[in-house]
């Protein structure tokens, strides 16, 4: 076979494109073998009445010219490549070509000679390789959460702008370290400082991942040294693999859980508070008892000696000793949410008010005591008396905050132009459900908002989780009982409300607490009415308890007020009883809290029996639930404990005295 033959065969047969160039007109095809042929779709004669401009990618064909004038210029020895070819569907693929230029002997330009390798279907996996990276880069480095991967040897690979944001170092910093070579750059930047045994535990959640364990979890607490701000990240380490299922590393992902942990913080303190509150409302009950029988019998040894007997003095002592531990008795009972209360349609912004207006009378005339009230405000339903108290005790406390600071500034001044001063506002507010998701307790809609601001000396991190607590004090001994923040959230929670604190040490403290509003409006409230003297009767009342010191009390002082007295000392004796001598029973004295047959149950019986009858209701706690309806009869009134002798008496008479509603 001719030399000719078998460079034409070879052509012919060659497994790559091959294809043979005009230098004028530069670029026009001179011979194309069959396999270029099959690459573009192109006949061979198709082929040759064309030049690779017209089947070349627009974006090529300058770059694919100015090439072809540094081969023919000599400027280079030969040509490689890639560009995309269109086919004569219009189709285009990829392709690697090499070009020569081949020269007579004396080195004039003949034509070129273009090896074309198909290399499409890699280019695009290539391509889809790249853009898949891409698109997760962007996904890592967009991500709201920390993205972290390790080798195996527990150096960084990857750290996102999430990374970056939280800790103020930037990927180029972190990439090839390792984390103990980290955390020390944090600390001395000033950045974020994380703990020795919690950078322990980081290390031991990463080597478990690199033994194939799934996921690992850790809360993680850091603090911002730069801004002082503390928070919590959740993380999540899990092993790394290859595409063979080989562990190369670790993946972690970081979330921060601050505000999470916020509320779950809120949430084990409002459990904790409603179990104390439990206990010492059952312990407050017990001793509403007691001290009922202790006041009552002292008032009534008072009344009996002459004032110049040598006795006198001792008993009023121990009454007012009584008396003081009712008051405490009282504010457990509001704590725990058991003392009675009488909720009325009320205007917060007159009561701030009536504070202000007691609280100038007593207060160190140095304080500046002032009140901000909100346009219109909102009535709400509540306990006079007992939004009164919310108040004054936060008032009180904003006091006693100003007068350490004001020892402090006499022996260590203060800033220039700091004055002491207590504010009270009240606005009405709309709140949504953004606001609700970070406050634990608050519930979208319209309440009214009460403030009581001080610029004392302000409350440490380490004890706000505890000033609601009973008898948490940080006060001197003889100060303080620890029982006045306990009372404000008991009588806030009673309300349906909900109570919040903004303060830092030497800063601004605020007490805030939100009343729901109500649709009544405030009703006036009427005159006193004056004592109309000796409290005398002559009808019989059933008196029910289950303290025999009570049952005893209680007819001490009804007898002695004329009144026959019939004792029962629990739920069945009672029924018995007013069943037996129901024609000349005018008024039921009924304890509310007794074992096996409740005083609410007597209460339903009894009403059941005689819906006309008198019930004067002797207890500290409030009635609740479907109790509490049975007021609506008219029928039933309260007295609460512990009382003195006369508030009993005066109370029977009041209500033997009062016309009776009908249902």
């Amino acid at each position: 076979m001719k030399e000719a033959e078998r460079f034409q065969r070879a052509f012919e047969d060659a497994a790559i494109g091959i294809a043979l160039l005009a230098v004028k007109p530069l670029g026009k095809y001179l011979e194309v073998n069959p396999t270029f042929c099959r690459m573009t779709g192109y006949s061979r004669n198709e082929l040759l009445a064309r030049d690779f401009q017209s089947i070349t990618a627009s974006q090529d064909i300058d770059k694919n010219l100015e090439q072809l004038q540094l081969l023919l210029q000599g400027n280079i020895p030969s040509l490689q490549l890639e560009k995309q070819y269109l086919r004569k569907d219009a189709s285009a693929f990829w392709a690697r070509l090499n070009v020569s230029l081949v020269r007579d002997d004396r080195g004039t330009p003949q034509y070129f000679i273009v090896q074309i390798e198909d290399i499409d279907t890699r280019k695009r996996a290539e391509e889809a390789l790249r853009e898949s990276s891409q698109f997760n880069q962007q996904i890592i480095s967009n991500a709201r959460e920390g993205i972290i991967v390790y080798d195996r040897e527990i150096r960084y690979r990857v750290w996102n702008k999430y990374m970056e944001e939280q800790t103020g170092l930037r990927e180029e910093e972190v990439l090839g370290k390792h984390p103990t070579d980290i955390f020390p750059l944090l600390k001395k930047r000033g950045k974020m400082f994380v703990k020795e045994e919690t950078m322990a535990g980081i290390q031991a959640s990463v080597k478990r991942a690199l033994t194939g364990e799934t996921f690992t979890y850790l809360d993680v607490p850091f603090l911002l040294m730069q801004t002082g701000m503390t928070g919590w990240n959740s993380v999540r380490w899990g092993p790394f693999r290859n595409t063979q299922g080989e562990i190369i590393g670790v993946i972690a992902t970081v979330w921060d859980i601050t505000e999470r942990k916020r509320l779950e913080e809120q949430l084990r303190h409002a459990h904790k508070l409603e179990a104390v509150g439990q206990l010492a409302g059952g312990v407050a009950h017990e001793f509403n008892n007691l001290l009922t029988a202790i006041i009552g019998n002292l008032d009534l040894a008072l009344g009996q000696i002459p004032p110049e007997s040598d006795q006198h003095p001792t008993l009023t002592v121990a009454l007012q000793a009584a008396r003081r531990a009712a008051m405490l008795t009282q504010q457990l009972l509001a704590f725990s949410h058991r003392s009675p209360m009488d909720p009325q349609p009320q205007d917060l912004g007159s009561i701030a008010k009536e504070v202000i207006h007691l609280l100038r009378q007593t207060i160190d005339r140095r304080i500046d005591v002032s009140v901000r009230n909100g346009d219109e405000l909102w009535p709400v339903l509540a306990d006079a008396g007992q939004m009164n108290q919310v108040i004054m005790n936060l008032c009180v406390n904003a006091r006693d905050s100003l007068l350490e600071r004001m020892e402090k500034t006499d022996r260590f001044p203060g800033p220039a132009g700091w004055e002491p001063r207590i504010l009270i506002s009240t606005e009405n507010v709309r709140l949504d459900e953004a606001y609700c998701k970070s406050h634990y307790d608050a519930r979208p809609g319209e309440y009214v908002c009460v403030s009581v601001s001080d610029n004392g000396c302000g409350i440490d991190e380490g004890i706000r989780q505890h000033l609601f607590e009973p008898f948490f004090t940080t006060k001197e001994v003889g100060r303080g009982t620890g029982l006045g923040l306990a009372t404000v959230y008991g009588i806030i929670k009673r309300h349906d409300g909900w109570i919040e604190l903004s303060s830092a040490k030497d800063a601004e403290t605020a007490f805030t607490f939100y009343l729901p509003r109500t649709d009544r409006a405030v009703v006036p409230i009427p005159p006193d009415v004056p004592d109309e003297g000796t409290i005398h009767g002559i009808e019989t009342i059933l008196f029910v308890d289950d303290e025999a010191s009570i049952r005893r009390l209680g007819q001490t002082i009804l007898e002695h007020h004329g009144y026959t007295v019939l004792l029962a000392k629990n739920g069945e004796e009672a029924l018995e009883i007013f069943q037996r001598e129901r024609d000349r029973i005018r008024l039921i004295v009924l304890d509310l809290t007794m074992p096996r047959m409740s005083g609410r149950e007597v209460l339903k019986q009894i009403l059941r029996l005689d819906p006309a009858i008198r019930v004067l209701i002797s207890t500290g706690h409030q009635m609740t639930g479907d109790s509490n309806a049975l007021q609506n009869f008219g029928t039933v009134r309260f007295v609460p404990k512990p009382y003195r002798p006369d508030d009993l008496a005066r109370s029977v008479r009041n209500f033997l005295d009062a016309p009776v509603s009908s249902q």
